[in-house]
């Protein structure tokens, strides 16, 4: 073996110490977010309701479109974070249909619900929420068209 074959075999030479850091960083950074995505019906569920829960403290605090409009970024964001947890819980339950035998708590979807309408009907809010709401409803359509399946409500 040359002694510049010697230097290409050996590739960690090639990394600075920052390099290899970033990369410990990046690993750790991916396992964590791997391990925190809900993996049971009862993960989800749970999750779902803290997100309704913290959405339904928010929603019942405005009294006025400007209300509305100061924590509308926080409610868009919320209002995305349900979206993705009911794609990801649909997927999942796709995949473990032995695991759908349960039981259907909807009193915070209902709670929920009947903020969005004692919104709706404040002066100027109801355009507000639905261009909060618009992007993740798209996301759940083209979601529904994709898998080809009827939504439960």
């Amino acid at each position: 073996m040359r002694p510049q074959d010697d230097k290409e075999f050996n590739w960690t030479r090639n990394f600075s110490q920052a390099n290899i850091y970033k990369m410990r960083i990046y690993l750790i950074f991916f396992l964590l977010l791997a391990s925190c995505q809900p993996n049971s019906r009862e993960d989800f569920h749970s999750e779902g309701t803290s997100v309704a829960k913290s959405l339904i403290f928010d929603l019942r605090e405005v009294k006025s479109k400007e209300e509305l409009l100061q924590i509308a970024p926080k409610i868009k964001k919320k209002v995305q974070k349900l979206t993705n947890l009911m794609i990801l819980a649909a997927e999942y339950q796709s995949k473990h249909p032995s695991e759908s035998e349960h039981i259907v708590d909807r009193r915070y979807s209902d709670l929920l619900l009947d903020e969005f309408k004692r919104i709706y009907v404040l002066e100027g809010c109801q355009e507000i929420m639905e261009s909060l709401q618009r992007d993740s409803l798209h996301r759940l359509d083209a979601y529904v068209h994709a898998a080809g399946k009827t939504p439960r409500l």
